[in-house]
């Protein structure tokens, strides 16, 4: 999953995309400005300037979904 992410970080143009993990959490990354990879997992920041830290392995997938509902 991380090659996956970072490929997406890369991408030009970055297109938005969310993190899900579970079928009712998902963390959306508007910009590359909210996400940092990191070795264990992903940072994510939120419009609020609160981070959260989701480990490789919480994440079940990555969606292209309608981002503006979340």
């Amino acid at each position: 999953m991380r090659e996956q992410v970072e490929k997406l970080l890369r991408a030009n143009p970055f297109e938005p995309f969310a993190v899900e993990v579970s079928d009712t959490v998902m963390f959306s990354i508007p910009t590359r400005d909210h996400v940092l990879s990191a070795k264990n997992g992903l940072f994510i920041l939120g419009d609020d300037e609160l981070a959260d830290f989701i480990p490789w392995a919480h994440i079940r997938r990555l969606s292209f979904r309608d981002l503006a509902a979340h």
